[in-house]
């Protein structure tokens, strides 16, 4: 009984920890090209310090964002790969019929 209470914590902690990085990624694509702090970032995705720490930390080790600092404070952003790219509207001569 209790190995099936630890899996199903860390089933929880593995969703909760999902859905704050699609939150943080979600975040910082919809506001592409600005610096963040990290106080700015935990503030928007609602978690708390240490959390972010670790988000943090693992989307820059897997290319996600990118850390500056002014000397003062770490700011954070998307990686401009990352961010969305251009829709693509096909023109005329792509629609016609292959056959």
């Amino acid at each position: 009984m209790e190995v099936i209470n630890v899996l199903f914590e860390d089933e929880e902690s593995e969703e909760q920890e999902d859905s704050e990085t699609m939150r943080l990624l979600r975040y910082l694509t919809e506001h592409s090209g600005k610096l963040f702090t990290q106080q700015q970032l935990m503030r928007a995705i609602g978690t708390n310090p240490h959390d972010m720490i670790h988000l943090l930390q693992e989307l820059e080790e897997k290319g996600y964002l990118r850390k500056e600092n002014d000397g003062k404070t770490d700011w954070y952003t998307l990686v401009e790969h990352f961010q969305q790219p251009p829709t693509y509207e096909p023109a005329p001569e792509d629609l016609r019929y292959i056959g």
